[in-house]
């Protein structure tokens, strides 16, 4: 039955301005009979003359583009809160009858917590198939397994035709970076994994390494060879030198049931702050390394390319219940780590007890007034949100500081329109 409606939908021409063109010209019509009314009649002729040839017309360029596919380019990567951003869509060397323009609509559900769902729908034309550019503003990061409907439409908004079936688009959309400013600045002098610490110069540093057997005697740094103790080799800049590894935690748990606005916009605030943090590390620090544990999975980031896999990945990470992360044996219990969390953690100090013999250097977001964002940060109805929208979580308006750490919180406000 389900498939039947959609059949008959989708093969109805008439747009709902259109059919309430047809209505009103089928009234006129019988008051013009009933009255002998001549100008009814003649507006009634006309519209269903106008309805007659666009849908004739329209049938004919249905069968004519039967077979065409849209091809989308995806290629670009989507990020939440940001405007502009469009989908490419391409049909070939193609172009329509006067009147007519190809549309291209991109709808469906977009997920962007546990049962945090967004109804989205863009929708972009052009009368060839060079380009259609459909709009793609999502005002939080998620995933979705879209539709894209391929439509032949007109001018006037009367008539529309679907061509073709509707084509998958996976839709992931990335959390933000700050631009403003660097979130974070620490000196991970202290947070290296390395073998031994070079009591050198920072031109030293980057460019001398412990001497192997087979290396130039030229190349020896006597100098600083007779200060150490050791045999030290220089290398080329352009050498990689030795890396390093930071070990953070990103902590997305929440003990409640599905998740509400203000609980949304402190995971998304969370994940572009992480992001940040990691991008401006590997900018200023190329040499280091990141082991990153979240409720999901352990990942190691080594370079650019395993950055940006890796932001795709916490794009759909949603809140886990406490108790629920994945494990990682082989972590350390010594040293430093980098945690970031929201207020919803109730399980903070539990994770404290478990690594006191670490430094911690927490970065939280809590409730307060200090920064305050729009849930839908403009009024594109394009995406809206569901009857979760209801929800109210209450959340901590402070964390527990780590012992011997150090702790920065982020003080958010949810305002709703």
């Amino acid at each position: 039955m389900k498939e039947l409606a959609k059949s008959i939908y989708r093969g109805y021409p008439l747009t709902a301005t259109g059919t309430l063109l047809l209505i009103a010209s089928i009234y006129l019509l019988g008051m013009a009979f009933g009255t002998e009314n001549l100008y009814a009649l003649v507006f009634a002729v006309a519209a269903f003359l106008v309805l007659l040839f666009l849908t004739v017309d329209g049938f004919i360029q249905k069968f004519r583009f039967r077979n065409l596919t849209p091809v989308i380019d995806s290629g670009h990567a989507l990020f939440a809160r940001l405007n502009g951003q469009v989908r490419a869509v391409h049909l070939g060397d193609q172009r329509c009858h006067y009147f007519y323009r190809f549309h291209f609509r991109i709808h469906g559900k977009f997920k962007a917590g546990r049962y945090a769902f967004f109804r989205y729908s863009g929708e972009g034309s052009s009368p060839d198939g060079s380009l259609i550019l459909v709009p793609m503003n999502f005002p939080y990061c998620g995933y979705g397994r879209l539709k894209g409907s391929l439509l032949l439409r007109d001018v006037f908004g009367l008539v529309r035709f679907y061509l073709g079936q509707d084509e998958l688009v996976e839709t992931t959309v990335e959390a933000p970076l700050f631009p403003e400013k660097a979130p974070v600045h620490f000196q991970p002098a202290s947070s290296m994994e390395s073998s031994k610490k070079l009591q050198t110069s920072e031109e030293e540093k980057y460019y001398m390494r412990e001497y192997i057997p087979g290396d130039r005697l030229k190349d020896i740094n006597w100098k600083s060879s007779i200060r150490i103790q050791e045999l030290i080799t220089k290398i080329s800049p352009v050498s990689p030198e030795q890396s390093h590894l930071l070990h953070l935690d990103f902590r997305a748990f929440s003990d409640h049931y599905g998740d509400s606005p203000e609980a949304i916009l402190h995971l998304n605030y969370l994940k572009s702050w992480f992001l940040s943090f990691i991008h401006v590390v590997h900018r200023d620090h190329p040499e280091y390394r990141f082991r990153i544990r979240t409720p999901a999975a352990v990942h190691l980031l080594e370079t650019g390319d395993d950055i940006e896999r890796f932001s795709q990945s916490l794009a759909s990470l949603n809140y886990f219940i406490p108790g629920q992360e994945a494990t990682d044996p082989d972590a350390p219990r010594t040293g430093e780590r980098f945690l970031f969390t929201t207020s919803y953690d109730t399980r903070i100090a539990s994770f404290y007890q478990e690594h006191s013999a670490e430094r911690l250097h927490v970065f939280g977001t809590v409730r307060g007034k200090d920064r305050e964002v729009r849930f839908l940060p403009d009024w594109d109805l394009s995406c809206l949100p569901g009857s979760w929208i209801t929800l109210r979580h209450k959340a901590p308006t402070r964390l527990p500081a780590p012992q011997g750490g150090n702790l920065v919180e982020e003080k958010l406000r949810l305002r709703l329109v």
